[in-house]
């Protein structure tokens, strides 16, 4: 107990003295995937946690910096699935009133709802609406090209994080694998059945054991620094997708 005060006070310590070079956080977001449908609401200067280049965000453990962040945003937004802001919320518990939950999932239903929900608590509902006009006319393009791709006639395994948006482009999957390790029966299931494509999740590759024995594609959710913002990273996977 005693000891756990004391760890607490020291982190305390080193967020005040950081306090005097840094200013308020107003947004704060887990990782640069939340970061992104938090500008796509409409906020500006959003501080991502989880920095950009790890291949699996949620699996970050927060800093010296980011209890100073958390401690001073007006809002800090994540996806429930992120064990470092959980950590953060235990040893802090005055931020859990500021945690807003928003569904990551790239498919326009979703991303709608959350942006809306968001422009709501930051007062920013007009800049949402610009995004969203343009955002779903970039949909309706996509699903048109994939369409014309025709491709709900492909035989396709897909990654399970990767699912929702495949299908809702119109692939029927006819084996999702990812969440847990593939088995041989599965890879046999997969590679037996002779697929065109096998689509992957940069940001766990389940797959990847099947890489060499068929067509394999990967596409990513995650924001980059290259592909920073949600129409980024969906233009870019359409582009890897040959639509």
């Amino acid at each position: 107990m005693l000891v756990t005060r004391v760890k607490r006070l020291s982190w305390l310590l080193v967020v005040l003295l950081l306090s005097n070079i840094v200013g308020a956080r107003g947004i704060v977001a887990s990782t640069s995937w939340v970061g992104a449908i938090a500008r796509a609401a409409g906020a500006e200067d959003v501080t991502i946690l989880a920095p950009l280049e790890l291949r699996h965000p949620p699996e970050y453990d927060y800093k010296p910096q980011d209890v100073l962040n958390v401690l001073e945003a007006d809002h800090i937004i994540w996806a429930g699935y992120e064990p470092f802001i959980k950590k953060l919320s235990s040893a802090y518990p005055e931020i859990k009133d500021r945690l807003i939950q928003v569904r990551t999932t790239n498919i326009p239903g979703n991303l709608t709802n959350m942006t809306r929900m968001l422009a709501q608590k930051f007062g920013t509902e007009d800049k949402q609406k610009n995004w969203e006009k343009t955002f779903l006319e970039e949909m309706e393009l996509f699903q048109e090209r994939a369409l014309k791709a025709n491709v709900a006639s492909l035989k396709v395994a897909v990654n399970i994080h990767q699912n929702e948006f495949l299908s809702w482009l119109g692939f029927k999957p006819f084996f999702v694998f990812g969440g847990v390790q593939l088995t041989p029966l599965d890879i046999t299931k997969i590679l037996n059945a002779d697929p065109d494509l096998i689509i992957d999740n940069y940001n766990s590759l389940d797959g990847k054991v099947m890489a060499e024995n068929a067509k394999y594609v990967v596409l990513f959710n995650f924001p980059t620094n290259e592909y920073p913002e949600i129409l980024d990273v969906m233009k870019e996977n359409m582009r890897r997708l040959g639509l």
